[in-house]
């Protein structure tokens, strides 16, 4: 019971003693532990021989060797691989956009294009480091 009402509180008792970071569970950070620092990886596709630390992940990327796609889209019916991809995806329907840009405040449905795209276009337009010459070499 002490362990559910964790859930409710918040509390995290357990801390990592390489990166500190916390959890309500001590399984949960026997797993961190294990899967990060240790970096075991016992599970391996048996079509690309990669490797994951859980076996779940391993179910999850064998789908896409199979295009086994068992999560859709109650809108479009669009189908994915993974369930948080629908989540992503209906994004698209509803115009949902969380994640802004603090330069521009241009906004975008995926975290992922903030960072790995607009971030970068951004950094190199209005924060170029003084260090960085614009100028081409002779």
């Amino acid at each position: 019971m002490e362990r559910h009402k964790r859930i409710h509180t918040a509390e995290k008792p357990f801390s990592c003693n390489i990166c500190q970071k916390s959890f309500s569970q001590r399984c949960n950070l026997d797993r961190h532990i294990k899967d990060i620092h240790k970096g075991t990886k016992p599970f391996s596709c048996d079509l690309c021989l990669m490797s994951f630390a859980q076996k779940c992940s391993l179910v999850k990327h064998k789908r896409s060797h199979t295009n086994n796609k068992p999560f859709s889209c109650d809108i479009c019916h669009k189908t994915f691989t993974q369930k948080w991809s629908v989540k992503e995806h209906k994004k698209i329907h509803t115009g949902e956009k969380p994640f802004s840009c603090s330069v521009c405040q241009k906004s975008f449905s995926r975290r992922q294009e903030l960072q790995d795209t607009h971030r970068r276009k951004t950094i190199f337009l209005f924060r170029l480091p003084e260090n960085i010459s614009t100028k081409r070499p002779s």
